[in-house]
């Protein structure tokens, strides 16, 4: 699970920043296959083929492929769930969307 979480947080990481559904699911697997590779290979020998087989075939193809063929829909959340889910913004957007405050001289008063 903890494999799924860094792969999908990471597209979605893209998604926010691109917008582009297909690029997000690319780029977001791209830069999370090293560090899934690692933690799989990481494990005892006995484990790690089971945990390789599941990172592998599951985490890396299955979701992919099925967040890929979703497109924007995979990302679409219902108006009223959403009223119901806590936003934690983990990976900061609300802070880059913040409009930029103008710092201004104070006017003198003659």
């Amino acid at each position: 699970m903890n494999y799924e979480v860094f792969l999908v947080s990471g597209m979605r990481e893209e998604w926010v920043h691109t917008g582009a559904a297909r690029g997000s699911v690319i780029d977001g697997a791209r830069h999370s296959v090293r560090v899934v590779t690692a933690a799989a290979l990481i494990k005892p020998i006995a484990f790690a083929l089971a945990v390789a087989i599941d990172a592998f075939a599951v985490r890396l193809t299955l979701v992919s492929a099925v967040l890929a063929l979703a497109g924007r829909h995979a990302w679409w959340l219902p108006a009223w769930l959403d009223r119901f889910l806590l936003d934690l913004d983990v990976e900061g957007t609300r802070l880059q969307k913040a409009p930029e405050t103008e710092h201004r001289e104070p006017e003198r008063v003659s």
